[in-house]
């Protein structure tokens, strides 16, 4: 599980984004199975932890939730700044007490949201569920990112994480999706 947050334009795609979550070191974006020995003994011991995106976090075939949660710019640049100090903190990650879910929990309660109990034994899927039923939030479609302003063909991947823009028009999409997981593909 993951917080998107970013800058859409008018047709709600994402325009500028970055990618927030908590888990075992070494489960990078381009390596497969990086993290399975941390992701192994987190399950009895503390390990060692990364904030950024994971692996898998931006291919929807892992999509299994997501909740969004549209903020005006001043909001935003709080929430913003907030998920920048948490990524700068170097938490261990455990299964069991200090996950993933446990991460985005701690960034819904800063935004106010109603959370369900117990969400560090919550599944992904069922952890932003609950959050949107508890919130009354409606599905969510897949997210669609602009067109890249190169020639690049229309299907290309999503644009890379950058910060996002702080402006009064700034609006935050906060997905809380299980698209990554810290299991290993």
């Amino acid at each position: 599980m993951y917080v998107l947050y970013g800058q859409l334009n008018g047709n709600g795609d994402i325009v500028k984004s970055d990618i927030a979550g908590l888990h075992p070191a070494g489960d990078a974006n381009n390596c497969d199975n990086c993290s399975l020995i941390p992701w192994t003994l987190g399950h009895v011991l503390f390990v060692p932890s990364e904030t950024g995106a994971s692996d898998g976090d931006l291919e929807e075939k892992y999509v299994t939730a997501r909740y969004r949660v549209m903020l005006d710019g001043k909001s935003f640049a709080k929430v913003a700044a907030h998920i920048k100090e948490m990524k700068a903190e170097k938490r261990a990650w455990n299964a069991l007490i200090n996950n993933c879910v446990t991460f985005g929990n701690d960034i819904a309660g800063f935004m106010g949201l109603k959370r369900p109990p117990g969400s560090n034994l919550m599944e992904r899927k069922n952890y932003v569920e609950r959050l949107c039923e508890m919130n009354s939030g409606k599905p969510q479609r897949a997210l669609r990112f602009a067109a890249p302003s190169s020639s690049a063909p229309a299907s290309a991947a999503p644009p890379a994480a950058s910060k996002p823009k702080k402006d009064s028009d700034a609006k935050m999409s906060s997905r809380t999706a299980g698209a990554s997981s810290d299991t290993p593909r």
